[in-house]
């Protein structure tokens, strides 16, 4: 077993890591695999489609696909051209009998129609680690798949269409981090749902009460987070050196750029939803009170 030895460029500690260290991941070529995924023709064909339908589409306020949400509208006001994905990782056991656990990161785009979307997912990652990973180790993760990101984001693509001499340049701007309720916090570095103002979309102070947090229903709904405001709570977290309205700092999502660090993470509506709020009301609905006697 080959052994490397590598020095913190942190704290200049000196580190043998081999296949056996605990936490360690690889990153897949991203650029590579858009490329080979365009050059297939019937890709081409229903992407040009797509691309038709989008700009043949009237702004009548029916929401069809995600190419008629808001955000997607802003990217291509801002930077026209541009192709988007979605992007998700989520951590899974990586076998029955162990503690280790992957979290790949996978991603599709959506100028794709939703059949061929579905089934052209690109795998651009895979993190091994032998616990939850803390938000210190998903920003290292993270870099370096935002590192080929961004040249994608300036750079762009020559695509060579099929039967044809002509070739259509595009960019690729990442539209939404579609994540659960335990991976989002620690991508975004702030505090998860338990905490004190643990939404990751309004400004509500919790209560601890009865060993739980609670978020009660108050006469004025909390303020919305925006972009810029999360932004402002990271540089009055590293400006103060605590943290703030539950932001614990800066996060490498910043560095996608037209990325809103707050509405491109959507709700988790597995837990948020349908065993949250609607495991509770029909708890409450179907369970018999207790008798008096």
């Amino acid at each position: 077993m080959k052994t490397k030895s590598i020095k913190c460029t942190d704290c200049e500690t000196q580190y043998k890591l081999t296949l056996e260290s605990p936490n360690q991941f690889i990153l897949i070529d991203f650029e590579y695999q858009l490329k080979t995924l365009l050059h297939e023709e019937d890709v081409q064909k229903d992407l040009l489609q797509t691309l038709t339908k989008i700009s043949e589409s009237q702004n009548n306020g029916v929401i069809n696909d995600i190419y008629d949400s808001k955000l997607y509208k802003n990217i291509q006001g801002s930077s026209p051209q541009t192709l988007t994905y979605n992007l998700n990782t989520d951590g899974a056991p990586a076998f029955k009998s162990s503690n280790r656990s992957f979290w790949p990161i996978q991603l599709h785009l959506n100028e794709l129609s939703l059949r061929i979307r579905k089934q052209n997912v690109i795998l651009a990652g895979m993190f091994l680690i032998s616990s939850e990973p803390s938000p210190e180790l998903m920003k290292i993760y993270l870099s370096k798949f935002i590192d080929d990101a961004e040249k994608l984001m300036k750079n762009g693509l020559n695509i060579t269409i099929h039967n044809s001499n002509e070739q259509n340049f595009f960019k690729f701007h990442c539209l939404l981090v579609c994540v659960d309720s335990v991976a989002r916090p620690v991508i975004q570095n702030r505090y998860q749902f338990n905490g004190y103002y643990g939404c990751s979309w309004c400004y509500a102070h919790g209560e601890y009460y009865n060993s739980a947090m609670r978020y009660p229903i108050v006469e004025n709904d909390p303020a919305l987070r925006t972009h810029n405001d999360h932004v402002l709570d990271i540089e009055n977290c590293e400006k103060l050196s605590r943290h703030i309205n539950g932001v614990k700092g800066r996060t490498e999502l910043l560095r996608l750029k037209h990325l809103d660090c707050v509405w491109s993470l959507p709700v988790d509506y597995m837990r948020g939803v349908l065993l949250g709020v609607s495991r509770q009301l029909w708890s409450i609905w179907t369970t018999p009170k207790p008798r008096i006697t």
